[in-house]
């Protein structure tokens, strides 16, 4: 049998459309297989930026970026904390200035727990009202008023957080609840106090803290009426050093 020369012309065209088809398949099978290499690679370099020391984000983040993700940098586990403290009792009646500068122990079990002791010597002042009134010959009802105090507290850190002051510059803090008990020394004797208390600690750097903080001293005192539940609300600024450690 015969073939004609255009039903070899037809063969001919029809072998070389299915190679060129094929061959285009090929080099799109080829161009999608290096796409997903990249892909991956790409992955895999990403997932590498993000292994990284404490507080360093990825080299790819920028800094508007990078702070919510931060851990916390100074763990606290197995440290002391020794402060200076100084307050003022804002709950004085107004005729009476009362400050008090005092010292405070602190070992933290772990982040969220530490317990300590601390002692106050406490300064009392009749204010220029108080004064005004005794001037004035007018009967003011005197108060039994605390000269030192000494306590022992268990502290419990609700959160940690931090916040920004300019682009750079980060503070590290935690908002905490402080429970004391001990003793007050008075005019009339000592007496048993409780003093519930709360703060926050601002963290600098690796040993310093700040702490603010409203400390409410519970306890009995003596009057011209009988004893009475008398509280002192004590505003307080602390400094302190950090040392030890896991």
């Amino acid at each position: 049998m015969k073939i004609s020369k255009m039903t070899k012309l037809v063969l001919l065209l029809l072998c070389f459309t299915s190679q060129f088809g094929y061959a285009e398949e090929n080099v799109a099978t080829t161009e999608e297989s290096q796409t997903e290499i990249e892909k991956d690679v790409n992955l895999e370099k990403e997932l590498e930026s993000l292994n990284m020391p404490v507080n360093q984000g990825p080299a790819n983040a920028s800094i508007e970026n990078l702070y919510s993700v931060q851990t916390r940098l100074m763990p606290l586990t197995r440290k002391h904390e020794i402060t200076l403290n100084v307050g003022k009792n804002m709950n004085a009646g107004g005729l009476l200035n009362s400050e008090q500068v005092g010292g405070t122990y602190r070992y933290h079990v772990n982040d969220k727990f530490s317990f300590g002791v601390g002692g106050y010597k406490v300064f009392n002042e009749i204010s220029t009202d108080g004064k005004d009134v005794l001037r004035a010959g007018r009967i003011v009802n005197p108060k039994d008023y605390v000269s030192q105090q000494y306590e022992a507290h268990v502290s419990y850190n609700l959160f940690y957080g931090k916040f920004r002051l300019g682009l750079n510059r980060v503070f590290y803090f935690d908002q905490y609840l402080s429970l004391g008990a001990g003793i007050a020394e008075l005019a009339s004797g000592n007496t048993q106090m409780i003093s519930p208390e709360i703060g926050l600690a601002f963290w600098m750097g690796t040993m310093g803290s700040i702490r603010l903080g409203v400390r409410n001293e519970l306890y009995n005192e003596q009057t011209l009426d009988g004893e009475s539940l008398n509280h002192n609300l004590v505003t307080y600024l602390g400094i302190g050093i950090l040392f030890g450690g896991k």
